[in-house]
Order: structure tokens, then sequence, then C-alpha cells
């Protein structure tokens, strides 16, 4: 079970619901807790990459909880070395890789096209992988079928 990323972005100037990100994030935690409670049979995943309005604090009280309950965590885009990402979800992700339980990230579009920032090229498979498993600690990948490599007939 798989829980979708954290990251809102909301028009508050046009948002006729009266969010607030203090209750998203709330609600992003009890939603963890909660599913932990109710798939006990099954692997069970938040994706954290961004939070609104956080200073890092609810993310760290995220990733405490699923070190602690032993929910896995994983993310919507598999990026290595971009800035935004590093400065956000992907230090946790690094602290806390052998406290977890699991940690699943995806490969999906428009990612698989984008451009390293160490070479200015498309990102490779092994690049993908490599940065997921080694600084992520990521056991799970999920690939985009846009992936080159899956469309090529197995040899």
């Amino acid at each position: 079970m798989n829980l979708p990323e954290t990251a809102v972005e909301v028009d508050t100037k046009q948002d006729q619901t009266k969010y607030n990100s203090k209750f998203y994030i709330d609600a992003e935690i009890d939603n963890m807790r909660y599913g932990k409670k109710v798939f006990t049979n099954t692997q069970f995943i938040q994706y954290i990459n961004f939070l609104p309005d956080d200073d890092h604090q609810r993310m760290k009280e995220m990733f405490d909880l699923a070190r602690d309950k032993k929910i896995g965590i994983g993310g919507p885009d598999t990026l290595p070395d971009r800035k935004y990402q590093m400065e956000n979800s992907y230090k946790f992700l690094h602290e806390y890789k052998d406290a977890l339980p699991l940690v699943a990230m995806a490969v999906q579009e428009p990612d698989i096209n984008a451009k390293d920032p160490k070479t200015g090229k498309p990102y490779t498979r092994e690049r993908f992988t490599d940065f997921a498993h080694d600084y992520l600690g990521a056991r799970h990948l999920f690939w985009t079928t846009e992936a080159d490599w899956l469309q090529k007939p197995p040899a």
C-alpha cells in the first residue's frame, strides 16, 4: 500500500475549503498512523517529498514516526543531486535509510528524461539505481513504462 506524495499546492486566495498547512500535515501524519494500524499484513509506504510551510520540523516528525512505527517511506521522483530534492526529503531519506523498514522510490515521467546536473546529459539507468540505492537507501524502484530499456525485448 502506497500513500501518495505529501507535496501540495493550494491557491489560498481561491480556496474555499479553509485549507491550513498545519492541518494538512496533521492529516498526513494521521493517515500514516491509521494506515499502519489497518494494513498489518501489507507493506505500507508513505511518499514524502515536500511539505507546505515546513521548516523541516514536521518532516522530521514524519520520519521519526516512520522509524518508530516501522512505516516505509518513498518518493515519487528519483532525481539524483537535484538541489531542491536534496534540501528536502532526500536529506531525511539519507539520514534515516538504515532505520526505516522499507524505502521505495519512483522514476517516472518526466524524470526519466531529466538531465543530470553533474553531466548535463540525461540520467542513465545506473545513475538512477545507484543514487536510489546508495544514497536514499531504496530497496524498491517503481519505473515508468517510458524507460527505454523496458521497451526492448529481453535478450
